[in-house]
Parts: structure tokens; sequence; C-alpha cells
């Protein structure tokens, strides 16, 4: 019996309006969309203002946990990381 595989994927997302965010929901739907794929956790972009997240379903999991030309986004996406790992389903 094979396990079902959990991918992280960073990238800017919506409803973000950063660069390339459209790019990151059609990957983490396309993912998700595989019978062999159990989570996607998308490690996003901070919003300037909360917002909802969009209800991709319960395979897809959003963590703002990074901001765009900030030095602390490699530290916080590490923290971000290993949250969803003491976090997981």
């Amino acid at each position: 019996m094979s396990r079902l595989l959990r991918i992280a994927l960073v990238s800017a997302f919506p409803p973000g309006q950063q660069s390339l965010n459209e790019y990151g929901l059609h990957l983490a739907k396309g993912l998700a969309a595989r019978a062999d794929v159990g989570e996607v956790i998308v490690f996003a972009d901070r919003l300037p203002v909360v917002m909802p997240e969009l209800d991709l379903g319960p395979k897809v999991r959003v963590e703002r946990c990074w901001s765009f030309n900030k030095h602390s986004t490699l530290p916080r996406l590490v923290r971000g990381i290993q949250k969803s790992r003491l976090n997981s389903h």
C-alpha cells in the first residue's frame, strides 16, 4: 500500500496581488487533483490586510509566512515549515 504525498509549495498566492500568484493557485490546484497527493501546503506571501483564504478543498492548506523583498523571508519560511510539521494532520 502506498502512502499519499504531502507536498510543500512556496509561492505567491491569491488573494494577494503579487506577481505569479495565479501561477501558485493553478499549481496548487493541479497538485491537489492528483490521486497520489494527500495534502498540499502552500507557504504563501503575507497579505497587507487580513483577507479570507480561498476554499480549495480539504487537500490544500495555506500558511502565510513570508514577505516579498524582506531580509526576514528565509527565517520566516523556515519557522513556517517547522510549525507546519508540528501541526500536520
